[in-house]
């Protein structure tokens, strides 16, 4: 009988550290994305300074967007441009090439999605890295990659 009475008690204290463990890392990637959502904005005023020393542009706004970062998706405000053709211009996209993944983001997706199937590998990035993105929105993350690196 003590000796199920220590097993208990140790299944309980593993219990407790695992919850810990997973608590812990996602204060520090909440952490993470939101200094990483002050950075993408600042690049996002930045990008707007240059968008309108090139003149003929006319401030549209904000609007809000998702970013997968290498740790989670982040939600930041950003500012979109028209000129009188009506072409929209997103400086944030537009003149730094931040769309809606990091590129960090990508890295880590290809790298794991190369050799396992796609479902498993978008499971595996949600549980380690926090990244929310299904099997499909994953596929079209590496075949994008693989046009860009062939070209």
């Amino acid at each position: 009988m003590h000796a199920t009475g220590c097993k208990d008690k140790l299944q309980k204290y593993s219990e407790e550290v695992k919850r810990f463990e997973q608590e812990l890392e996602e204060r520090h990637r909440q952490q993470m994305r939101q200094e990483m959502k002050a950075y993408l904005e600042s690049l996002d005023r930045e990008a707007s300074r240059e968008v309108l020393r090139w003149g003929g542009y006319e401030n549209k706004g904000l609007k809000q967007r998702r970013v997968l970062t290498s740790f989670g998706q982040v939600t930041i405000q950003i500012r979109y441009y028209q000129n009188k053709q009506g072409h929209r211009i997103y400086p944030l996209r537009d003149v730094y090439g931040i769309g809606s993944e990091t590129v960090r983001a990508r890295e880590r997706c290809v790298r794991l999605a190369v050799e396992r199937p796609y479902g498993w590998s978008a499971e595996l990035l949600q549980e380690e890295f926090g990244l929310q993105l299904g099997r499909m929105r994953l596929w079209k993350i590496v075949q994008e990659e693989g046009k860009h690196r062939s070209s």
